[in-house]
């Protein structure tokens, strides 16, 4: 029995040191591979000059397919061409200037008038517009806001801009409001003279900002041109 004791703590005696040794082994080749020096990062520049020669041959092939689409009066296309140009290249000259040229081209087509009566509510511009398709406004004229109206101390209410005033546009400042396919209204917003893309697409209605039962006199004339479809 003895002897068996006697062997039994030499063998964990043994066991012992191997493990201690190959715990040190191990840590020793962790050591190594972690001072182990970097492999060199290699010269790119052969790399570098393919890749600008691929990006300017595929800017010129773009701004020749935009050329393509703006004579085939495809205008939308056209610019849609020359953005990705301006993402890849934000300074390229050539493509901003074709930008603002489609811009004014696509602006100035199409010429409408419109004639808004300051007295009635909502009144159509017989124009269907389209969202993020830009249009141009032209707005003047004056008018005589007459209202006598009986009110408590918050003022015009606001809830039904069918019926009531809007609270997101000017008292009364003419104002618009799309009518999209589900006969849906948006938000109205203040109409002035200015180039926007609406944030829709759907039938366009004027009215001045102003309580139902207004007295209003005069009118206003309201030109459109751009991506405006007559209806």
């Amino acid at each position: 029995m003895r002897k068996f004791l006697v062997v039994s703590s030499l063998l964990c005696a043994c066991m012992g040191l191997m493990w201690s040794a190959s715990t040190t082994a191990v840590h020793g080749q962790v050591k190594k591979k972690v001072d182990k020096k970097k492999k060199p990062i290699a010269n790119t520049e052969a790399i570098d000059t393919k890749v600008k020669q691929v990006e300017a041959s595929f800017i010129r092939e773009t701004e020749q397919f935009a050329s393509d689409y703006f004579d085939a009066g495809h205008y939308e296309k056209a610019r849609e061409l020359l953005e990705i140009v301006v993402k890849i290249k934000p300074d390229s000259e050539s493509a901003l200037t074709k930008i603002k040229i489609i811009d004014e081209q696509m602006l100035t087509a199409n010429d409408l008038e419109v004639e808004i009566n300051a007295a009635m509510g909502w009144q159509t511009a017989k124009v269907m517009v389209t969202k993020d398709q830009p249009i141009r406004l032209e707005v003047e004229g004056t008018y005589r806001f007459v209202v006598n109206t009986t009110l408590d101390f918050t003022g015009f209410p606001t809830q039904d801009v069918d019926k009531e005033m809007s609270n997101s546009v000017a008292a009364g400042g003419l104002m618009g409001v799309i009518v999209n396919e589900m006969n849906k209204p948006g938000r109205p917003f203040p109409v002035m003279s200015s180039d926007f893309r609406p944030d829709s697409t759907g039938k366009l209605f004027f009215r001045v900002n102003a309580p139902a039962d207004n007295k209003n006199v005069g009118k206003i004339k309201v030109k459109l041109s751009g991506a405006v479809k007559s209806i």
